[in-house]
Formats: structure tokens, sequence, C-alpha cells
């Protein structure tokens, strides 16, 4: 099984582009800073993300540098050849899903982010109150 789930924030703009033959396909790539705590240690990894098709055009408008994001996802690794005949692989996280969230402070950075009926809900966080719920 390989299933990956994190939560970060952006540490820049969402890079999308289209690619294909004919740029029929799109790709987002980006960048997100997941804390990792042990004991009073913070340790901060900065995770390689790319989506493909509506995932990643909605990523790309909905979110931002700094905005929080839940991203679920496959692991995998990339292969390259630098130019020299060496073979590198780096990691990164295919997404599949995602949901961004955003502080008082950050606003996000579309209006329309509750009007698209594509768009993946924004995760607001507030203070949950248990007697609305009817179980």
């Amino acid at each position: 099984m390989n299933v990956v789930m994190l939560s970060g924030n952006l540490t820049k703009d969402v890079e999308i582009k289209s690619v294909g033959a004919t740029g029929e396909y799109k790709m987002a790539t980006f960048t997100i800073a997941v804390n990792k705590k042990s004991g009073d240690d913070v340790t901060t990894m900065y995770v390689p993300m790319v989506a493909w098709g509506v995932v990643a055009e909605n990523i790309a408008k909905f979110c931002h540098k700094g905005v929080r994001i839940v991203c679920s996802g496959e692991l995998d690794i990339k292969r390259e050849d630098d130019g020299n005949g060496n073979k590198k692989q780096y990691p990164q996280v295919i997404v599949r899903e995602f949901a961004a969230a955003s502080t008082k402070n950050q606003a996000p950075k579309n209006d329309d982010l509750n009007t698209s009926a594509t768009a993946t809900p924004t995760v607001t966080p507030t203070d949950d109150n248990d007697d609305d719920m009817p179980f």
C-alpha cells in the first residue's frame, strides 16, 4: 500500500503548466513545509508535491504561498539523469486529494472559493460545537 497524508504550508505559489504533445494535461508543482515534532525539537521538512488534471488546476486556483494545505496521495520516486551520466532519485508526493485551510489573517487567493462546483472545499479552523449534531 502506498498512501501518504501530509499537512503543511505552501512555501511559494503553485507553478502550473501544460504538458503533453498538445498541452492537454495540466501539472502543478509545489512544495509544502511540514513540521515534525520530536519532544521539544521541531524539524521542518520541505516536501515536493505534484498534482495532475483538475486537482492541479484547483490547487493552483485556490492555494498560494503561506496557505495551510492537507494533501493525500502516494509517494513517487522521480528519476533523472544529471547530464553527466549519473542517475539521481528524488522523492515526491503525487497529490490525489487536497483541502486548503486559511487562518483569520490569510484570505484565500480567490473570492469564489465556495462557489465553484468543481473546487475542493476550504477548511477553516472554527470552534466545534457538537450540540448541533443530529446524532
